[in-house]
């Protein structure tokens, strides 16, 4: 790996070199035990989702309240962590670059609804509110994995509104490409979160609600799936509203 620097006043480049052999080693083998780790995981994890599944059909008799609801919580448990690996997969294959994209041309409005059907008991809890303006566009991407990207961050939008609450969904045409944002009325994001808050592991209101603390790796996928659509992805706050996430895609 060559890195340089040019001194206007020696008018010289001091180049270094460094040799990045063993840590290309080292990143390979993380890579290789994360894949085997994750997936020696996921067969045990399903076959606890299945029998708990079983129990709260009374396949093994009929439980009491207690029982049922603490199969209920297992099962609950089991799909977080099977999420998690899903999530460690997901992020590892695209810090590797070997995730193809199945590119195609897809309304907005298309997206934007699957992701929030998903979503929709979680927002009936709730009574808010869904709106989108502008949004009439067509994008060029794969629509399965920017419905993955919209449903995490509509998620994160419900999870921080009030009551009664409005989520919004605004696209603005960007000569080639389009800014979406996507806002919520909730209490915002700290300055100082804004910066590493796509960062793995990262979070920007942990503090605000114990039951909201996730992975802290949704936003981690969701930059790098906009990354490899040759788009930028960002956070801040809007006057009026809390969090605004924006985000820019190519047009078709």
């Amino acid at each position: 790996m060559w890195s340089a620097v040019f001194d206007k006043e020696e008018r010289s480049y001091f180049c270094v070199a460094h040799d990045v052999t063993e840590l290309n080693k080292t990143n390979h083998m993380k890579r290789e035990l994360t894949a085997m780790a994750t997936h020696d995981l996921r067969a045990p994890l399903a076959s606890l989702q299945l029998t708990l599944d079983l129990f709260s059909k009374n396949s093994y008799g009929v439980l009491n309240e207690r029982g049922v609801h603490r199969a209920a919580q297992s099962k609950a448990t089991i799909e977080r962590l099977v999420k998690l690996i899903s999530s460690f997969l997901e992020i590892d294959k695209m810090e590797s670059g070997v995730v193809e994209l199945n590119i195609a041309e897809v309304r907005l409005p298309v997206l934007l609804r699957n992701a929030s059907s998903l979503l929709q008991s979680k927002a009936e809890e709730k009574a808010l509110s869904f709106k989108m303006e502008n949004c009439d566009v067509t994008l060029k991407c794969d629509a399965q994995r920017l419905t993955d990207v919209f449903q995490n961050l509509l998620d994160n939008a419900i999870k921080y509104s009030p009551q009664n609450g409005t989520v919004k969904v605004v696209a603005e045409n960007k000569k080639d490409a389009v800014l979406i944002k996507i806002m919520d009325q909730g209490p915002g994001i700290p300055a100082e979160k804004q910066e590493i808050i796509f960062e793995k592991f990262k979070q920007g209101n942990v503090g605000v609600i114990t039951e909201k603390i996730g992975t802290g790796l949704g936003l981690a996928i969701c930059k790098a799936v906009v990354i490899a659509h040759k788009g930028q992805i960002g956070i801040g706050n809007e006057p009026g509203w809390g969090a605004v996430v924006w985000l820019t895609l190519p047009l078709a």
